[in-house]
């Protein structure tokens, strides 16, 4: 009755490690397909399963939505650097040509500057000619607006990544490791 309790035990044990090692593979396979999903359409990391994971979890979705500004503004403050360059007072309009002074300029968020006149006819050209309502940047073509349409695109894929990555990891979850024999 010793030897079958041992045994029993070091059976469970087996399990319960087979278990977490399941376990831990599947959350790296929904890691890596929430990745390729995020990179292949720029929505947010699922949902977050585990209690414990909460507070990274959020981190990872506030890192995600933030952009390359953010992130360069952020990286600039923790090593103490100036966010504006010393010649950023005097830039060049790649509209016109033209110098930009700070006061004549009209920051847009890739961060690319153009005089105000000279952003605002290309964005009504835009607008009227090409029906682009997302004000798109002179120079990278960054959408500075997002149409209701567009966010509403974005919520759709990011829902079906969210409920993919959910699938993923109830389906393996639902399968059992097969007990060792021995």
């Amino acid at each position: 009755s010793v030897s079958s309790a041992r045994s029993l035990a070091s059976r469970r044990e087996a399990e319960l490690a087979a278990r977490k090692a399941l376990r831990s593979k599947v959350e790296l396979a929904a890691g890596r397909e929430a990745e390729r999903l995020m990179r292949r359409e720029h929505s947010q990391p699922p949902p977050c399963e585990d209690a414990a994971e909460d507070a990274r979890c959020i981190l990872a979705r506030r890192e995600a939505q933030e952009g390359d500004q953010l992130r360069l503004a952020k990286a600039a403050l923790a090593q103490g650097s100036c966010l504006r360059s010393q010649s950023s007072s005097s830039n060049t309009c790649a509209i016109c040509g033209g110098a930009v002074s700070l006061r004549q300029a009209k920051r847009l968020p890739c961060g690319h500057s153009f005089h105000f006149v000279c952003i605002d006819d290309f964005h009504r050209r835009k607008m009227h000619e090409e029906r682009a309502m997302d004000l798109p940047c002179f120079q990278c073509g960054a959408p500075s607006h997002k149409s209701i349409a567009a966010v509403v695109e974005e919520r759709k894929r990011q829902k079906e990544a969210e409920a993919a990555a959910a699938a993923m990891v109830k389906a393996t979850e639902a399968k059992p490791p097969a007990l060792p024999h021995g």
